[in-house]
């Protein structure tokens, strides 16, 4: 090619199989940079700049498909939603050239959808790229360790204690670190205090100390931490407000600690 542009790059929506999007209905957004156009598990991004080569276009798409794959398996589990590159489909012309463009026709396939009753899960929405959330190691460290947790390879106590500590030690105080992450965060220090109280003399066999042997999670309080260690991570990549404030999570926002199921 004498000047090769990429006009579209194609990524296909690959998942676990017990979740399905044939359902899902399409969507399009508009950003700067490019148009976005999700339907039949493809997701298609038309380049709003010049960049020669699939690599370049795909480089500069990371940091939004990243917090996209991030935001939707906090929301929806893991390995539910994943974008990978289909380089077949991606479209690249020469813009010196009349011929040689290929296409990939979104339009034609949009409402042609399926159902298979193999798959348990059907959404009648796909998860939608957040406007809001920026990646950095500490997130990216806790949210690893909350799906190993999801997947069974990680225990509740230390996971959830883990991205208490990543939390608190993230503001770079000497002292109060709760108070000044609970502050920073917008979080209600009472949320972090039961994540701390929890993980500290619960847990049974999964318990992190002695104490805690014994003393098995409640299923109410096992969603707590599970619903509270999720929060906490969102919370750490979502980027504040115009005004610079982020709205506080307290204990309302938590589900409740009463386990009716015990009594």
């Amino acid at each position: 090619m004498n000047d090769p542009h990429v006009v579209a790059l194609v990524y296909k929506i690959e998942h676990d199989d017990f979740i399905d999007y044939k359902k899902a209905k399409s969507f399009y957004r508009d950003e700067k940079a490019f148009r976005l156009e999700v339907a039949d598990e493809i997701a298609r991004f038309e380049m709003h700049r010049h960049f020669p080569t699939i690599e370049e276009a795909d480089k500069a798409l990371t940091e939004y498909r990243r917090a996209w794959e991030f935001h939707a398996q906090l929301e929806r589990g893991p390995d539910t939603f994943h974008l990978t590159l289909d380089r077949g489909k991606s479209e690249l012309i020469d813009r010196k050239s009349t011929s040689g463009c290929k296409s990939l026709n979104m339009s034609a396939s949009i409402g042609g959808f399926s159902v298979s009753m193999n798959l348990r899960v059907q959404p009648q929405v796909y998860p939608e790229p957040p406007s809001n959330i920026t990646l950095n190691p500490d997130v990216e460290t806790m949210y690893n360790r909350y799906m190993g947790y999801r997947k069974g390879r990680e225990l509740l106590p230390s996971m959830a204690n883990f991205c208490l500590t990543v939390l608190e030690d993230s503001v770079g105080a000497k002292n109060s670190k709760r108070k000044v992450a609970a502050k920073k965060y917008g979080i209600a220090k009472r949320v972090l205090n039961e994540i701390g109280k929890l993980t500290d003399s619960k847990g049974g066999k999964e318990a992190r100390k002695g104490k805690g042997i014994g003393k098995d999670f409640s299923t109410a309080e096992r969603r707590f931490l599970e619903h509270a260690v999720n929060v906490i991570i969102h919370r750490m990549a979502e980027n504040p407000s115009s005004d610079g404030v982020l709205s506080v999570i307290s204990m309302s926002d938590m589900p409740s600690l009463e386990d009716n199921s015990d009594s």
